[in-house]
């Protein structure tokens, strides 16, 4: 079977085949399919398995040639239909100019207060202590 494929068909019609199996006939075919699918290989000694089996065996690989056919055509129509697009998207004129027409302002204003304190000159009014308030009692009103 394919790699990664998580699923097949069992078509219905062998029903009628499976019928004129035994029961422990039929359990054994189903595990084959099963293993084969799987991609197991499996190798019965059941000659009545090996017959039943082989018709269905034929249908499954011609299944997978069709699966692969569709996968390999809608791969290609998905990236022609992705190139259209990205096509349509570069030649629309309108996009791109009101891409274009974004504008850039910017506003900077600057506010710089330096004070130089020439030491020598300083001079502490001796009324305000160290946090700027007035040492003397303001009058109760």
């Amino acid at each position: 079977m394919a790699k990664d494929k998580k699923s097949f068909i069992l078509y219905s019609d062998i029903i009628h085949t499976v019928e004129k199996l035994t029961d422990s006939d039929a359990g054994q075919l189903l595990k084959h399919l099963l293993r084969y699918v799987n991609d197991q290989n499996p190798i019965t000694d059941n000659t009545l398995v090996e017959i039943a089996f082989e018709p269905i065996k034929q249908q499954l690989k011609r299944d997978l040639v069709k699966f692969e056919d569709v996968k390999v055509k809608r791969s290609e129509a998905g990236k022609a239909g992705a190139n259209k697009r990205w096509q349509n998207i570069a030649n629309d004129s309108k996009r791109i100019s009101t891409i274009a027409k974004i504008a850039d302002n910017v506003n900077d204003n600057v506010n710089v207060n330096d004070k130089v304190i020439n030491k020598e000159t300083q001079h502490w009014n001796s009324d305000i202590d160290i946090y700027g308030f007035s040492k003397h009692k303001q009058p109760k009103q």
